[in-house]
């Protein structure tokens, strides 16, 4: 139902125009949802006078991606969120699609449609008499690697979710081929019970330093060397392994490279310059210390 009035689609910075047709007169009030601003409910929608058509004048930010859904109040007062109908390009999400409008200037990052050879991985369940509960992990190895040498590890959390939604793995794997990654292994954690563990819980940094991170040693042995270890995750994710770090130093050491996780996403709005952006949500990285690299993959 939306459409972009002026041109094909808009250049960042000027002013777009989003409506949603109304032809029965069944709405009350449409609201944008978006990340890019706060409010994140806001702005309003208007109702065009002498039309069945709600419309919303937006001057988008400095991105060259949007994401973002409709809030549909309807007459008798119930609240639908919905994706645009009228838009056809849809991202996916652990909390559902969303509709994405695509300005000029945004490119695909190079290493989406690539296919690289495709690494080894192994999926294992470590119990874990703190937390009570079993925790699962997907090991991700490079391809031609045996499972023996000692390597680099980056332990991340909710990694399902990074690799299903983020092509995280793809990422690995095309960064490896074009020999702008390290050679490193990559442990994806399924996370449990999330808003409970990841929020500077000490029974879960208890568990990560003193239980999962020595079972991980004997699938995935790391090198020697100050920094074997770097840990990244997204806003909750990424506290946890800092107050992992933190509050166990004697164990997790070697793990003080999870300061440089992300503790954000570019879920909705991303610039297509940025060369680890992909293009779908949860699409925040973390970061190998002592420098932080920026592959290319072009």
């Amino acid at each position: 139902m939306s459409h972009v009035r002026a041109g094909e689609r808009p250049a960042a910075g000027e002013e777009v125009v989003l409506s949603l047709a109304d032809p029965e007169r069944l709405l009350r009030r449409v609201r944008l949802l978006q990340e890019l601003w706060r409010p994140r409910v806001g702005p309003e929608f208007v109702r065009v006078d002498g039309r069945a058509v709600w419309e919303l004048p937006l001057r988008l930010p400095d991105v060259d991606r949007m994401e973002y859904k409709l809030e549909l109040t309807r007459a008798d007062g119930a609240v639908e969120i919905e994706c645009d109908p009228g838009n056809p390009l849809r991202a996916p999400g652990p909390f559902g699609a969303k509709s994405v409008l695509e300005l000029p200037a945004y490119r695909q990052p190079a290493w989406l449609p690539f296919e690289p050879p495709a690494g080894r991985t192994k999926t294992l369940d470590i119990p874990s008499r703190t937390l009570g509960a079993t925790v699962a992990l997907t090991i991700w190895s490079p391809p031609g690697i045996g499972w023996d040498r000692p390597l680099p590890l980056l332990v991340v959390h909710d990694g399902v979710e990074y690799r299903e939604y983020s092509q995280l793995v793809q990422f690995f794997e095309a960064g490896r081929a074009a020999g702008e990654l390290p050679f490193f292994r990559a442990a994806l954690l399924h996370p449990l019970r999330r808003n409970r563990d990841y929020s500077a819980s000490v029974r879960y940094a208890r568990a990560l330093a003193r239980e999962i991170l020595p079972r991980l040693e004997r699938h995935a042995p790391t090198a020697g060397g100050r920094w074997p270890r770097a840990g990244m995750g997204t806003s909750l994710g990424a506290l946890a392994m800092l107050h992992a770090h933190r509050t166990h130093p004697d164990r997790s050491a070697a793990f003080s490279s999870s300061r440089g996780a992300s503790s954000g996403s570019a879920t909705t709005g991303t610039r297509s310059t940025s060369p680890i952006s992909p293009a779908s949500p949860a699409s925040s990285a973390g970061c190998w210390r002592p420098r932080c690299g920026r592959p290319r993959f072009r």
